[in-house]
Formats: C-alpha cells, structure tokens, sequence
C-alpha cells in the first residue's frame, strides 16, 4: 500500500499535541517499544488522530525512514468488541 521504504507502527493514540495557540502540531502513539511521536499541521490527520485517542482506536502510522515523525499515512484498524450488557440466557463469555 505505502511501498517497502516505508515503516509502519501499530497502537494507540496516548496524547494530542497542540502549540501555544491551540493548533494542533501531531500527536504521540503509544506502540510495542514505547512512545512514538508524529508531528502535522494536517486538518484531516488532525481529526482522525482526535478520533483514534477519543474512541481509544488502535491505528497503524506509517512513515519513511528519511523523516519517521512525519505520517505517510495512517490506518484505523478494526475497532475491539463492543461492551454491553448480556443478555439473559446468553452464555458467552464477554469481551473484556
């Protein structure tokens, strides 16, 4: 999708980043081997990252090695299984 040049991490958006006016400047991806941090002044990038931190949404970021804290692209990954009440007489086990 994004070429062989390209890394991609998987995890999830821990926190948002904004400069002294309120803009958005990136975000930081809590991923397998620690903190990773993403920087754009991308308005779409910016809402989908509101998003994934928001709903708590496990995404992939992909980026070249070049520049690996500016986003090539992002993918929402399927979201976990839905919590909810269980229904009486259901005897499977619940998501946890």
């Amino acid at each position: 999708m994004f070429g062989p040049d390209v890394l991609c991490v998987t995890g999830k958006v821990t926190r948002l980043i904004f400069d002294r006016y309120g803009d958005f400047e990136g975000f930081i991806l809590d991923a397998e081997g620690g903190d990773r941090s993403y920087f754009s002044q991308e308005r779409d990038l910016a809402e989908l990252a509101e998003r994934a931190w928001r709903e708590r949404l496990r995404i992939t970021v992909c980026a070249r090695p070049q520049s690996p804290e500016r986003p090539e692209g992002l993918i929402v990954d399927e979201p976990p299984v839905a919590f909810g009440p269980r229904r009486t007489g259901d005897r499977r086990p619940r998501a946890l």
